[in-house]
């Protein structure tokens, strides 16, 4: 009640441009907001809170960004950012003794009996009963904090200022887009001589009622329309998905132009005036569901050319979560090592030659490969343990029911789940992990409409540097062309991963049929590719024009987005 009562006041000060009084009752509504989290909420009760409190955050820090304050906006999101993931994944996987364990349920069981009865108090036991849960509370969390001790991130003891001036070691720029009811800003974060410091810039014309037009339209049937819309033919029944696919490319084909509109220009301009040049770094730390579409692909502007063309984006949910991936991106690496899942339901055909030309690029006795015959979850789990490569050719799914068994499909109904690979302490921190087929990158808004979470996610919070994942169901033959070029960029010429994902994805956009056979004639030749799978993927491109760019719809090559560092 106090969180929304909170909030709803913020907003009526907004509504009236009173900034002072806003910022000052969305900081009481955050207060409360930490105080639940710091209770020990269980699933749904955390997914409640974020839903009754969805915005709240975004729409602290405009305030914060509107009384001139952007560092205190940046700390404002930073703190609010994967709450929920945190406690589907955090709580449940704590490593503490058994004993502590037990105290930990029976504080969160007192808790939860004395919010049920508090409604019924009046007066001093009312505010005694107050004062009780906040003790309780902060018990939790001291339990919470030990526990992470070890590993906790630095950026909860010094700012996210701070944090984000470590991570401009490894990147030019920090965008962090901001949309709220009364409007948006990017908070772009750069370093100067003096050090790290964070820029507002407004996003003319966009608000929240802006963004849910542009993701559910404005049908009068209410049936769902805007992106939403176009993206629920994927779903439909294979003959309506045949009968409605020239509309669903169409929505992907205008998606560079509108995402120009939303965000794009303004996210040109301020990085250009921020002194952020062509081919530097970006880390983009998108809001809610921002984290659906692939602002990269974006039209800079009056340009003709994208982001793409410009920047090499990496994704993250929160700067805490980059810095740890970047953390053990830098960590000695040793020789690599590969344990690939390919085709296990036995319905990806051309992820086998995609994950026989991953395998080439590893020593034969450094890779694992696991497909319909083998594909079980003891076996693969084995074999990750001895890996620093993970490569999924395989459905995915993740589930808000319960996060941590969010899994990857495997032979035989088997499943690998992110409880199973958080459970086992002895897999170790993957340096990359590829989920190059389905929706792999997707999350469902609805449940946690203030939340940036997903299976890529999941897997930076299990301890991986980097996930590649897709925000659409993407064709099989660009996918293995583009995971092709990506090893051969990233394992053979040494690009980061970010940066070999993003020349991998121009090289097949911009490729000729000409380009793209001499391309597979010469991994055919260098014996990464093998004859038959050659034959396989020419076949597939039919007898087009030599000079014709087949894969030139963003379609086939804008779904693979990089998370992490």
């Amino acid at each position: 009640m106090h969180l929304r009562s909170n909030q709803l006041a913020g907003d009526v000060a907004a509504a009236r441009s009173d900034w002072t009084a806003a910022r000052r009752h969305y900081r009481r509504a955050i207060e409360t907001s930490h105080l639940l989290f710091a209770g020990g909420l269980n699933r749904a009760e955390a997914e409640s809170v974020v839903r009754e409190g969805s915005e709240l955050f975004s729409s602290a820090a405009y305030a914060a960004v509107r009384q001139d304050a952007p560092i205190e906006a940046l700390d404002i999101l930073e703190s609010g950012r994967a709450r929920l993931l945190r406690v589907a994944l955090g709580l449940d996987a704590l490593d503490i003794p058994p004993a502590q364990r037990q105290q930990l349920d029976s504080i969160r069981t007192e808790i939860h009996e004395l919010e049920a009865g508090i409604e019924r108090l009046a007066g001093n036991e009312r505010l005694d009963a107050i004062k009780q849960l906040e003790v309780l509370r902060g018990r939790v969390q001291a339990i919470i904090d030990a526990s992470n001790a070890g590993r906790r991130n630095v950026a909860s003891r010094d700012g996210a200022l701070a944090t984000a001036e470590r991570l401009l070691a490894q990147y030019k720029a920090i965008v962090l887009p901001v949309v709220t009811q009364h409007g948006a800003t990017l908070l772009i974060v750069v370093r100067r001589p003096n050090g790290a410091t964070v820029i507002a810039s407004a996003v003319k014309g966009l608000d929240f009622a802006v963004l849910n037009r542009f993701l559910s339209g404005a049908e009068p049937s209410g049936r769902a329309g805007g992106w939403f819309g176009a993206y629920a033919i994927n779903h439909l029944p294979s003959d309506e998905q045949v009968v409605r696919r020239s509309e669903w490319l169409g929505a992907i084909q205008d998606l560079p132009a509108r995402l120009s509109e939303l965000v794009g220009a303004a996210l040109t301009d301020g990085l250009r005036e921020s002194g952020v040049g062509r081919d530097d770094a970006v880390l983009w730390l998108p809001h809610g569901a921002l984290g659906l579409l692939p602002v990269a692909i974006a039209t800079g502007g009056t340009a003709r050319t994208q982001l793409i063309d410009d920047y090499t984006f990496s994704t993250a949910p929160s700067l805490a979560a980059a810095e740890a991936s970047l953390r053990r991106a830098r960590a000695p690496l040793g020789r690599p090592t590969l344990t690939a899942v390919v085709n296990p339901t036995g319905d990806l055909a051309f992820t086998e030659p995609e994950g026989a030309v991953a395998a080439s690029h590893f020593e034969a006795a450094r890779r694992s490969l696991f497909g319909a015959e083998d594909a079980r979850s003891e076996r693969v789990l084995a074999a990750l343990a001895k890996s620093n490569h993970w490569h999924f050719a395989t459905h995915g799914t993740f589930s808000w029911v319960n996060a941590a068994e969010s899994a990857l499909m495997l032979a035989a109904d088997d499943r690998l789940t992110i409880r199973t690979i958080l459970d086992r302490a002895d897999l170790g921190h993957p340096r990359l992990v590829i989920l190059s087929a389905c929706e792999t990158g997707v999350f469902d808004l609805r449940r946690t409409p203030d939340e940036f979470i997903g299976l890529p996610v999941a897997f930076l919070q299990a301890g991986a540097s980097g996930v590649i994942g897709s925000l659409w169901p993407v064709d099989d033959v660009s996918t293995a062309l583009i995971m092709m070029k990506f090893y051969e960029l990233y394992l053979t010429k040494g690009a980061p991963p970010a940066m070999a994902l993003r020349h991998a994805q121009l090289w097949l956009r911009d490729a000729t049929s000409d380009e793209i056979f001499a391309f597979l004639t010469d991994m055919q030749r260098s014996g990464r590719l093998l004859p038959q799978h050659e034959a396989q993927l020419t076949a597939s491109l039919g007898g087009g024009s030599g000079n014709a760019k087949p894969f030139n719809h963003p379609f086939y090559w804008a779904a693979f987005q990089f998370y992490g560092s």
